[in-house]
């Protein structure tokens, strides 16, 4: 609806026929909270709606006995300041700003200065306001996702916290790019982030978190070999409307409590709509040998992750299809260890930077000593240098 009124005022703006017929027409159709929304829109006032409702019809009459001559094509305006100010004294000392300076006070007001993202308090009250309407919401499903980047103090003390706030600021780049339209992304607070998704189920909600997850994990953050597993990740929780609750403050309450469990393990969604416990990653980028058949010819690819029940793995796209069984050789150099391994292909994506699909790997059988194929993992301490033209105030 807020993104309706303000197209009408885009589009007819200076032609108050047009303007207050296409507000008549959308409040039969969405009823009085049309005219709560253009009052505060104009007037950055919120009114009960029924108020809103009495105001707006209130102050196109006095548009007329303002010109009784004729109605000027912009008089709305001039007659609704009037109104408020002089008959219905809601306006004590109305000042005159023009829209644009107006809406980046606002804006300003509801967004994370670092981030650019929506603060928590807006956040809430907009969680809040959606949850308040129950008749408004029948028959309907949202999410609500909370992430915390993992060992992000950690990061923080070894890289410096320009740098952190830089992780920052790409980590909200990446929920932004992973968004839909209509989403909403918030700065939660610190390292932590919080998403609302229309229209999603838990399947939905678990696999935009999971894509945001990859992003994330794929995401080459300035420094992060300074770390122990050398990888910033974030570790997400979801809560589902109406399923886990109807109330905003619940919700957020069982987000945190899946973000939680997430926590337990880190660089994973919770909860898995299968409700299987999922294996803990470790991003691991090294060449890898693959073949349909080990009498064939093994072709190379690159590995993303693995785990203790599969890996990742980028190859060209023709290779490979969902349900393939194949046979994988880690070598030395390139690994601690030489390993065969055989596996069925559970999902095949499309890498929109490269030429390469990323293909998910189960394991026919987890070996118990796959955790030897992992090298050893460095801790220097040494502070890290800020990115190139990255301000340092």
């Amino acid at each position: 609806m807020e993104v309706q009124i303000r197209e009408l005022f885009r589009q007819w703006g200076d032609d108050d026929e047009r303007l207050s017929v296409g507000i008549e027409e959308l409040a039969l159709k969405q009823g009085s909270a049309v005219y709560q929304e253009t009052l505060r829109q104009l007037t950055s006032k919120t009114y009960d709606q029924e108020t809103a409702r009495r105001h707006w019809q209130l102050a196109l009459q006095h548009r007329d006995r303002l010109f009784p001559g004729g109605r000027p094509f912009n008089g709305l305006r001039p007659a609704l300041l009037d109104y408020l100010h002089s008959v219905a004294r809601e306006m004590r000392d109305p000042r005159i700003v023009e829209a644009g300076q107006l809406e980046n006070i606002r804006q300003a007001s509801i967004t994370d200065g670092l981030t650019g993202l929506y603060h928590q308090t807006y956040f809430k009250a907009h969680l809040e306001k959606l949850t308040s309407v129950p008749a408004g919401m029948a028959n309907k499903t949202f999410a609500v996702v909370m992430f915390d980047l993992d060992h992000f103090k950690q990061y923080n003390d070894r890289c410096g916290h320009l740098t952190g706030d830089y992780a920052l600021k790409l980590t909200a780049e990446q929920l932004q790019l992973n968004l839909r339209p209509g989403d909403m992304a918030c700065r939660y607070g610190g390292e932590e982030f919080a998403l609302l998704l229309y229209r999603s189920n838990i399947h939905e909600a678990y696999d935009l978190a999971e894509r945001f997850r990859c992003a994330i994990e794929e995401t080459d953050f300035p420094g992060q070999e300074m770390m122990d597993n050398q990888n910033l990740t974030i570790s997400g929780g979801i809560a589902i409307y109406p399923n886990d609750s109807t109330s905003a403050s619940e919700l957020l309450a069982h987000a945190d409590k899946e973000l939680y469990r997430a926590k337990e393990q880190r660089n994973i969604i919770s909860p898995s709509p299968n409700g299987q416990r999922q294996e803990i990653r470790l991003k691991m980028q090294s060449l890898v040998e693959f073949a349909l058949d080990p009498r064939d010819t093994f072709q190379p690819g690159l590995s993303f992750d693995i785990s203790s029940t599969g890996l990742s793995f980028g190859c060209s796209p023709e290779q490979i299809q969902t349900g393939s069984v194949i046979c994988m050789r880690l070598k030395q150099p390139f690994w601690p260890t030489n390993w065969e391994l055989r596996g069925t292909v559970r999902n095949i994506q499309k890498r929109n930077d490269t030429a390469m699909v990323r293909v998910g790997l189960e394991f026919d059988e987890s070996p118990e000593n796959i955790w030897l194929l992992l090298p050893e993992r460095p801790q220097p301490f040494k502070k890290f240098t800020l990115p190139p033209n990255e301000p340092e105030d």
